[in-house]
């Protein structure tokens, strides 16, 4: 349907309609423009004395104006905002434009203030004004600080309050509190100062200011100079550079900076010294000394010194009263605080030679003393004493080793307990030194040869009797220990057979212990053999024997041993019966104790083909057999029956994964959550088994393509269904699991049309999911549309549409979708009333959503030919409209109408540069600031608009300003002075004026007055001159900021000292000269230097000085004797001496000032030569240095140690010159520079220096080794001791350590003797001592085996031997050799033989190994885990031993189980067993034919 177009049909009457609106609006809506106002100054600077500012403004149309109206002029404030505005003038006039003038408020102060003008009829507010910073000085007028006292004296440090004076009336700034200063430093603003005092700190010129911003005001100070004196930093020292007095002594203290002009002052303690006021003071007491220098009225306080009164301290590190061992050295040593102490000690009153160190070794007992005496400060000798004796007594106690226990105990070791050493003094416990004692053991009252260490071990019954111990200490005596007696058990019994009782054969027991002190008695079934007295016994006889041995109150039984008729054992290591899942491998093992067995398997009684071995790995169910067969001199054979079943079944259950919800989840995981094997009794859980099962699932009953995992995803709505598992388990079948529904939630369900819905046509609906598994419903507006149940839909109906879609137990539901017929509209970023400016051009451009549009184009209702486009370029004003049509799909129209105006008036302004300050700038740039086009709307600025065509022209007071045509203009001098406005001719409209501002630019010439001259003592006047010279201008001038006169003149003669200004008016702009401040002449004379210096011979220093005088004159003296030619501030001096300098100003006033310098020559050298590190005879090399050069300074000590003025050196050894030695080092290389040195320097004209002498020896070695590889065999044999050292220039001493006793005297010594063994070597004063070497003869018992020299072997087993201590071994069984190794596996009865060699020699070691029967009779209830084959293991009588019937159970200190067997073999604990020693209790349980028919505890012990 084509929308109804009225204009188009009727135009002309709805013209008129339109017109007869706008007239009735106009007239009953009058309105006027009021344009900004125009205000002619920058700044309103008002005071008492001025408040008045000029405005105009203009407005338009005037007829509009309505009766009784008022324009009423506000001011903001001071942040430009009219929130809360001020009425400042109210005008009724009714022309246009309007000039007047209006004062601000008393209260005004800012920098951001703005006027508007407001109409009351009608109601209307002008635009706001230019910026213009506005202040009412409420004071003005000059004011007084620090009551017109022009200087401020400060120490340096202190600080000064400069306040404004306040009168208590309102000539003082201070009567009004709400006002702010501005505080100026050397005419330079104090930044952050606005209160109305100032704290000052620095020297300058101060004066202050009223804050009215912008705005230069008459409210101002007088000046204020301060003058900071300047810090000393006073400092003292000793005359001797040494801080002690010593006793009865004083010492001297002086102040470094010495002045006439000073006032002293010392202290002691804090306290003032009466009469201590010169810039020196002698001190006698002790304490902390400080001096106060007082100059121009400023105390100034020295660094402090504590002056001591020195003595020295010794002390000891011992008490008084010290008792030494015998063999043991003391080491005394003094701690002292005398400086360069020189120290001897005494012994007995008798001086030690050589003993002139801080400490010393005391060896003997005796009487010890140390003198310490000091020379430097002061000379002072202390001593210190200590008494050192020998012990009264010597007590040592021998005892046996704690685990001994008469006739329990195999062996001991005796050891001392005690060691004491007694005297008056204490008792001190000196056990297991290192003294070098000799010790040597008795039994029964007689030496043991070789026993001669603190202990000794006593190794079996044969060893039993009395024990002492004699010690022998050198210097001392001998001493003994107390008697004890050993009474050691016989060791543990092993008895064993060498062959099996088989075939009626003979069987022989051997006893593992044969000492012939003890007596033997046989036993069979309890009872005594007859005549059974011998270490072995032979026997055909089956029963259970053992042996029994005594020694003397001590007896010992052996183990039993039962003889019986040979069998073999076989025993199952694994389960008998056990279960044997398909895919699964089960182990089947046993173990036998047949010599050389043979194995035979079978399943289900048929042979298994290569099944020989003891285990066999069965992956099959079913009855295996193995029988195992022993050949030889008893052949025997046994079997055993293994059962392995398969499970009853299996139980396999799937499940989706636990983050899956019906008709929620996008996807699920089907995975297997249980798998068990059932069997008769609980079931087993295989789940995530590896036994290569195969695996197929399957959905709705169907198999899933590819689907072979343990596991499967369903990812897509469409594959909901029923899944389930099956399994395929070899050798047993195929198992399915449960089903499981599986429900995905369908995607979003979306909709959507083919084109618009046209009246008369269709449109097309379709769904984006077309599954044939879904069911579809569509609805329209809510309600079923029968028969729409697939995912397309054509309509050709308006309506609101969705779709529903269903996949099993799921829904969905679509986006719901409009449809209307079709319609189309037009848009546009454009204004539909706009202003079109005079040579502009207008771009209309509009958008549509029609398809494929038309357009056409109307000016005042005329078509435009040719404008066909969506833009159109419009260049004048009136009405346009645009009309869009659609011709496709469904055809359509729309229209839009626009509105261009022509400006009815145009505004102009013009403003200054902000920088610009009347009277004072140079320059004055005017620009056009507001270029506005007035609309019926508002304004539009046009400033910028490059369309606009104008012509301008500037204008001076009225007259046009030739050359000036642009929109600014720079105003350069003050002869451009004037009012000025701008004109502008806008094409198509006239001319237009701009606001008029005022020029009043500065002279450009600042305003300095500047003295003529010195104010001197003598003539006290002096004229003071202004650089601006002009008798029409008016003079006002100042003196400490009091008007003296106001005249023509330029020129002011003055007689009084102070502070001058002067203020110049010239008419129209006010001038403020500096401040010069007139002072009376005076000139310093300032020593840079220090005025008491020492020059060291051969160098020199400068006396310089600074003077403030004019051309000054200099002149030095020596001595009061003038110095020709020494005329500059500076005088190089060699040479000690009172030198002067005479300083005369030569211009201006003359006047004279003099300084007096003190020039001095060191009062002494001392120099001081050391080593680096050095010991005697222990350093190989050292370096000699000049380590302190001073010279002795009145002010202290010149370290010369650099040598910077190049004296000459000279090294002496021994009194002797080196020739060639002039270094400040000398490099000693080696031992053969042994010698006493010193070193002389030669200081011009003083001579000579030397320093202290030093001694140097130097080592010949850093150290000697002695070694040896060789070692004592038994017999005839040597040992050769060498030495890494072997230069024949030294001397060789070697010793036995054991009594220390001289050898040879080689590099190189044979011995023959077991022993400790020692060099010295020899080279001048010092002596080298070697380490200590052992050699000893090799003793049979270094070699020691883990098994002693008789060992029962139970059949069947073995046992592992190991040797220790040689460097290499053989084995031999009965002289056959069978092993190279430290340790030999042992399975069989025989004499064993070990050969071991250490170094040369060799050493022989015999094993009897007995082979024995288990004839244990009873249940052990202790197991020894020694390793050493006796009891290793929980022997069970035979009755228990490889029994199918029988199940040993072993439990655990807590009760859990730690072994379990059936055909127990004796094998428990194994070998690496491990328990805790504080829990060694252990139970069992044996049952036989599952009934309990033993249990009990074990013991193990380790």
């Amino acid at each position: 349907m084509k929308p109804l177009n009225l204009l188009h049909k009727n135009s002309n009457y709805v013209i008129c309609l339109m017109l007869a609106f706008i007239m009735v609006s106009w007239v009953s809506n009058a309105q006027i423009t009021i344009l900004k106002p125009n205000i002619g100054f920058p700044q309103a600077c008002a005071s008492q004395s001025f408040n008045t500012y000029n405005f105009t403004f203009s407005f338009y149309p005037t007829q509009n104006l309505g009766s009784g109206n008022q324009f009423i002029i506000e001011m903001s404030d001071a942040s430009g905002s009219f929130s809360s505005a001020t009425t400042v003038q109210t005008l009724t006039n009714n022309t246009s434009p309007i000039s007047g003038s209006f004062a601000i408020p008393t209260d005004t102060s800012g920098e951001n203030y703005k006027i508007r003008v407001r109409s009351t009829n009608p109601v209307q507010t002008s635009p706001p004004s230019n910026v213009f910073s506005a202040y009412y000085a409420i004071h003005n007028q000059p004011y007084a600080i620090n009551n017109y006292n022009s200087s401020v004296n400060l120490c340096e440090g202190e600080s000064f309050l400069i306040e404004v004076d306040d009168t208590g009336t309102s000539s003082s700034p201070v009567f009004y509190p709400d006002l702010n200063y501005i505080w100026y430093k050397n005419f330079v603003e104090i930044s952050g100062e606005t209160s109305s005092s100032l704290s000052v700190t620095q020297s300058g010129s101060y004066y202050s200011i009223v804050d009215y911003g912008s705005c230069v005001m008459d409210s101002y100070s007088n000046i204020v100079t301060v003058n900071v004196a300047p810090e000393i930093t006073p400092t003292i020292q000793t005359a001797d550079g040494f801080s002690t007095i010593c006793p009865g002594s004083t010492k001297t203290l002086i102040s470094v900076l010495q002045n006439p002009n000073y006032t002293y002052t010392w202290f002691k303690d804090n306290i003032a010294i009466t009469g201590s006021n010169a810039p020196t003071y002698i001190a006698s007491l002790e304490g902390i000394y400080h001096l106060e220098i007082e100059n121009g009225g400023c105390v100034f306080t020295s660094n402090a010194i504590f002056l001591e009164v020195t003595d020295v301290d010794l002390y000891l590190d011992v008490i008084s009263n010290m008792m030494l061992v015998p063999g043991e050295s003391l080491t005394v040593t003094a701690t002292t605080d005398a400086q360069t102490p020189t120290m001897q000690w005494y012994k007995d009153n008798i001086a030690i030679s050589g003993a002139t160190n801080l400490n010393y070794t005391i060896i003997q007992p005796g009487a010890y003393k140390i003198v310490v005496s000091q020379i430097v400060p002061c000379v002072i000798q202390k001593e210190a004493s200590v008494i050192v004796i020998f012990p009264d007594t010597m007590n040592i106690v021998i005892n046996p080793d704690a685990s001994y226990v008469a006739c329990s105990s195999t062996a001991t070791n005796l050891s001392a307990t005690v060691f004491e050493a007694i005297s008056v003094l204490e008792t001190l416990n000196i056990l297991n030194n290192s003294l070098g004692y000799i010790y040597q053991w008795y039994y029964y009252g007689s030496p043991i040869s070789g026993a001669e260490s603190t202990n000794y071990n006593v190794s079996g019954p044969e060893e039993n009797g009395p024990y002492f111990l004699e010690v022998t200490i050198p210097g001392f005596g001998v001493i003994y220990s107390n008697n004890i007696n050993v009474n050691l058990g016989i060791d543990a019994i092993t008895i064993g057979n060498d062959q099996d009782l088989c075939n009626g054969q003979t069987v022989t027991f051997s006893s593992n212990i044969n000492a012939p002190e003890h007596t033997y008695q046989w036993y069979k079934d309890g009872i005594a053999i007859s005549g059974a007295t011998q270490t072995t016994y032979a026997t055909s006889d089956s029963g259970i024997y053992y042996l029994e041995v005594i020694n003397g109150t001590c007896q010992n039984t052996s183990n039993y041993i039962s003889i019986s008729s040979s069998s073999i054992t076989v025993t199952p290591t694994a389960a008998l019966i056990d279960l044997i899942i398909p895919g699964q491998t089960r182990t089947l093992s046993v173990l036998t104790s047949a010599a050389t067995p043979t194995y035979t398997w079978f399943r289900n009684s048929v042979l298994i083909s290569g099944a020989t071995n003891a285990n066999y790995n069965a992956t099959l169910d079913g009855s295996y057999k193995v029988v195992v067969s022993q050949s030889g001199a008893c052949s025997l054979q046994e079997e055993v029956t293994f059962q392995l079943d398969y499970p009853t079944g299996f139980d396999i259950q799937i499940t989706a994964d636990a983050s899956y919800t019906d008709c929620s989840s996008t996807s699920a995981l089907l995975t297997i959550n249980q798998f068990l094997a059932q069997t008769n009794g609980a079931p087993i859980n295989i789940l995530n088994n590896t036994y290569s099962y195969g695996y197929k699932w399957f959905k709705n009953g169907i198999a899933v393509s590819g689907a072979t995992a343990t596991s499967l995803t369903v990812n897509n709505a469409s594959d909901n269904g029923i899944y389930k598992l099956e399994v395929t388990i070899p050798d047993f079948g195929i198992i399915s699991t449960n089903t499981v529904i599986v429900n995905l939630a369908l995607a979003p369900i979306t909709i959507e049309n083919s084109g618009s819905l046209c009246p008369g046509q269709s449109t097309t609906l379709s769904a984006n999911v077309s599954s044939a598994s879904f069911a579809y419903q569509w609805f329209v507006d809510g309600t079923v549309i029968s028969g729409a149940t697939s995912p397309i839909y054509v309509t050709n109906l308006e309506g609101t549409y969705h779709l529903e879609v269903q996949n099993g137990s799921c829904n969905s539901t679509s986006n719901s979708l409009s449809l209307v017929f079709g319609q189309i509209n037009i848009f546009s970023s454009n204004p539909v009333a706009d202003v079109i400016l005079p040579g502009e051009s207008k771009i209309i451009t509009v958008t549509t959503d029609a398809s494929n549009p038309a357009y056409e184009w109307f000016h005042n209702n005329v078509l435009i030919t040719g404008e066909t486009s969506a833009t159109f370029t419009a260049v004048e004003s009136g009405d346009y409209k645009v009309v869009a049509s659609q011709t496709v799909d469904c055809t359509l129209y729309a229209e839009k109408n626009f509105l261009l105006e022509d400006p009815i008036n145009y505004n102009i302004v013009i403003a200054i540069d902000p920088t610009y300050d009347s009277c004072t700038s140079n320059s004055m740039p005017i620009q056009l600031t507001v270029f506005e086009a007035i609309t019926n709307t508002g304004t539009i600025d046009i400033i910028n608009n490059p369309d606009i065509t104008f012509t301008a022209q500037w204008f001076k007071n009225s007259t046009s300003v030739s050359g000036e045509t642009n929109t600014s203009i720079n105003l350069s001098d003050n002869t451009d002075n004037g009012n000025y406005y701008l004109q502008l001719t806008i094409a198509a409209f006239g001319t237009v004026n701009s606001n008029t501002i005022a020029a009043n630019l500065n002279t450009n010439q600042p305003l300095i007055i500047t003295s003529s001259g010195l104010f001197c003592t003598g003539s006290p006047q002096l004229d003071i001159n202004s650089n601006i010279n002009n008798s029409l201008y008016t003079y006002s001038w100042y003196h400490n900021g009091v008007l003296l006169t106001t005249n023509n003149n330029a020129t002011l003669t003055i007689t009084e000292i102070g502070s001058y200004k002067l203020i110049l008016d010239t008419g129209s702009c006010i001038k403020e000269s500096n401040n010069l401040v007139i002072e009376e002449s005076f000139i310093t004379v300032t020593p840079v230097t220090a005025l008491n210096v020492t020059v060291v011979p051969g160098s020199t220093t400068d006396l310089t000085v600074t003077t403030n005088a004019l051309q000054p004159n200099f002149q030095w003296y020596r001595n009061g004797t003038i110095l020709p030619g020494a005329n500059m501030a500076t005088y190089t001096v060699d040479i000690s001496g009172s030198y002067q300098v005479i300083v005369t100003q030569t211009i201006g006033c003359i006047m004279e000032a003099d300084v007096t310098f003190t020039v001095s020559h060191p009062t002494n050298f001392q120099s001081l030569i050391s080593a680096d590190v050095f010991q005697d005879c222990v350093s190989l090399n050292t370096t000699l240095r000049l380590s302190d050069f001073t010279a002795d300074a009145a002010n202290g000590l010149i370290d010369l140690t650099n040598n910077p003025y190049n004296y000459a050196f000279q090294w002496f050894k021994n009194g002797l010159l080196m020739s060639g030695e002039t270094a400040s080092t000398i490099s000693l290389a080696d031992y053969n520079a042994n010698g006493d040195y010193y070193l002389e320097i030669d200081v011009p004209n003083m001579g000579a220096v030397q320093s202290n002498t030093i001694s140097i020896n130097l080592g010949f070695l850093d150290a000697v080794t002695i070694s040896s590889s060789d070692i004592l065999c038994e017999t005839n044999s040597v040992a050769t001791i060498y030495s890494d050292v072997t230069d024949p220039q030294f001397t060789y001493q070697w010793f036995n350590a054991e009594d220390n006793s001289t050898l040879g005297t080689a590099t190189e010594q044979v011995v023959t003797d077991a022993g400790s063994y020692y060099l010295e070597i020899y080279f001048g004063e010092c002596l080298v001592r070697s380490n200590t070497i052992g050699i000893s003869v090799l003793n049979g018992d270094d070699i020691t085996l883990s098994h002693p020299d008789a060992i029962n072997l139970i059949e069947n087993t073995t046992i592992i031997v190991t040797a220790e201590g040689a460097d290499n071994f053989e084995w031999f069984l009965n002289g056959i050799s069978v092993g190279i190794t430290n340790s030999l596996v042992i399975s069989q009865a025989g004499t064993y033989t070990l050969v071991a060699q250490i170094g040369n020699c060799e050493v022989t070691k015999t094993i009897v190994v007995t082979e024995v029967e288990n004839n244990a009779v009873a249940i052990p209830n202790v197991v020894t885990l020694n390793n050493d084959g006796i009891n290793d293991t929980w022997g069970l009588p035979n009755k228990y031993v490889a029994k199918e019937n029988v199940d040993v159970i072993i439990y655990g200190p807590k009760g859990e189980i730690v072994f379990r067997q059936r055909n127990y073999m004796n094998n428990w604990p194994a070998a690496d067993f491990e328990f805790s020693n504080k829990q060694p209790v252990y139970y069992y349980t044996i049952l036989e034919d599952n009934i309990i028919t033993e249990k009990g505890a074990i013991t193990l012990i380790k």
